[in-house]
């Protein structure tokens, strides 16, 4: 088909084209059978052809925004109170999670990053920091893109990776065909030191860093593998590749599991969002268990059905606190002004939208009440 540009000025109908790639063979790992790439991407063009769009984040704080709109306030008008900052920026806008007392501690962390500082008549004015990002032309743009992760074993660079995971020690990943464990991270640096995993195979394919997965997409993709429409805009190779799938998720009993065995390996189906499954990972592996993230599900290493209904047992307890969480993973600053929220409001705010508590108590209480 022609290329078309994006303002429209083309006449006649417009052509959305996707490509997937998917190997030839999937070989003998488990879940590399069921096609999840192609699965995944039909399931979100059924829910567009749908109608549904997904919903924005209503829970989210998104503080680092919220650092660049004080700014741009304080430079629009030349300052302004504490209280006159809260009602244009806090009070009547989409920050509504934002308390006075979270406003507060924003506040005085961006005090201490040097962004803003207070007169003697209370005024707010920018700081020395505030006043250099203010006048540089990069100020107008909140957003950045994905941070490359130098991946190094032994002083070794293997070579560049975007992580839209949260990174926690102990965590594996797969890289380069290979799968490794996350032995320590520097942020700051963009480096991710790794050790070789003994245990696991790694998957032939595995999805790449490239955004939030809502979890309406992942349930829609679980109930594709059920059905045995083919969608018409798929072509013969597309076609062909989905039915393998669909066989293939028959063949694990998948319509009435989430747990797959493999060899001394076990594969948890969540079919959620990629918040359930970042929450889910953080809780495994704060217990000791080696896990790898597919997106729509979890690999563990050496690990039984009876070991892993034992750590959800235990899981249950309590409740899943997503804040102290986040205080393990090692790479929060995912926004442009993160840097400046300190560690309490940047674990709070990463909980904020990469983390669901109380749907992966959810998960788990489904899981429990199963028995698989």
């Amino acid at each position: 088909g022609r290329r078309r540009g994006r303002s429209g000025r083309r006449t006649g109908r417009s052509t959305l084209r996707l490509y997937v790639a998917e190997p030839d063979d999937a070989g003998d790992r488990a879940l590399d059978g069921l096609r999840p790439a192609l699965a995944q991407s039909v399931a979100m063009l059924e829910l567009l052809v749908g109608g549904w769009c997904e919903p924005p984040g209503a829970a989210e704080l998104h503080l680092s925004t919220l650092v660049h709109q004080v700014l741009s306030l304080l430079a629009q008008y030349g300052g302004a109170t504490a209280r006159d900052v809260w009602t244009a920026l806090v009070q009547r806008s989409p920050f509504a999670g934002v308390d006075r007392e979270l406003f507060q501690r924003l506040l005085r962390s961006m005090g201490q990053a040097e962004l803003l500082e207070q007169s003697e008549d209370g005024t707010l004015l920018p700081g020395p920091a505030g006043e250099h990002l203010i006048g540089h032309y990069s100020f107008y743009s909140v957003f950045e893109t994905a941070e490359e992760f130098r991946v190094v074993h032994r002083g070794r660079v293997l070579g560049t990776m975007a992580f839209d995971l949260g990174l926690v020690e102990g965590l594996h990943v797969v890289f380069a065909g290979r799968r490794w464990q996350v032995v320590a991270v520097d942020a700051h640096a963009g480096r991710v030191e790794v050790e070789p995993s003994t245990s696991g195979r790694a998957p032939r394919f595995e999805p790449s860093a490239g955004g939030e997965v809502h979890g309406r997409v992942r349930q829609r993709m679980r109930q594709l593998y059920g059905e045995s429409v083919v969608p018409r805009y798929l072509d013969a190779a597309a076609a062909g590749l989905l039915q393998e799938g669909r066989d293939h998720f028959l063949r694990l009993g998948l319509a009435a599991t989430c747990l797959v065995e493999d060899g001394p390996d076990l594969h948890l189906l969540v079919w959620d969002s990629d918040r359930v499954v970042n929450t889910l990972q953080a809780v495994l592996v704060g217990q000791g268990l080696a896990v790898a993230s597919r997106g729509f599900a979890l690999s563990l290493a050496d690990c039984s059905r009876g070991e892993l209904m034992a750590v959800f047992q235990r899981t249950r307890t309590a409740a899943i606190d997503p804040v102290e969480l986040a205080s393990a993973v090692l790479n929060k600053q995912t926004a442009k002004y993160s840097w400046a929220l300190g560690e309490e409001l940047l674990c709070r705010d990463y909980a904020s939208s990469h983390l669901d508590g109380p749907a992966a108590e959810r998960y788990l209480d489904r899981v429990l009440e199963q028995g698989s």
